[in-house]
């Protein structure tokens, strides 16, 4: 075989190897994607005590991100427990929608 034939086989392989590796990449990262959103499914089905969560727990509901779930447990602590899943519209930014949103994971 001469140079080039060799030269040519050696790049061929290279590139055959590359595409083996890329194709391996893609499909680890599509696992990692799959199990991750597996979990975050598990998360959202979880039911959260808006009397015993704390911020990071009530962050899990739809719609409430740190602010919300702040102002949900300062109203807790300042108020006492809630006494109905509704009482949670008294919390500022807290409003029907985020209540239906979550209906059947919200607790007391």
């Amino acid at each position: 075989m001469n140079v080039s034939k060799k030269l040519l086989l050696v790049i061929l392989s290279s590139t055959a190897i590359a595409f083996s590796g890329a194709s391996h990449a893609k499909a680890d990262t599509k696992a990692s994607q799959e199990v991750a959103s597996k979990a975050i499914s598990q998360e959202s089905i979880q039911p959260v005590n808006i009397n015993a969560s704390d911020v990071a727990q009530l962050q899990t509901l739809k719609g409430v991100g740190s602010h919300r779930a702040e102002a949900i447990v300062q109203y807790r602590n300042e108020i006492g427990k809630y006494t109905s899943i509704e009482q949670l519209t008294a919390v500022k930014g807290i409003g029907l929608k985020i209540i239906e949103d979550n209906k059947g994971r919200i607790t007391l």
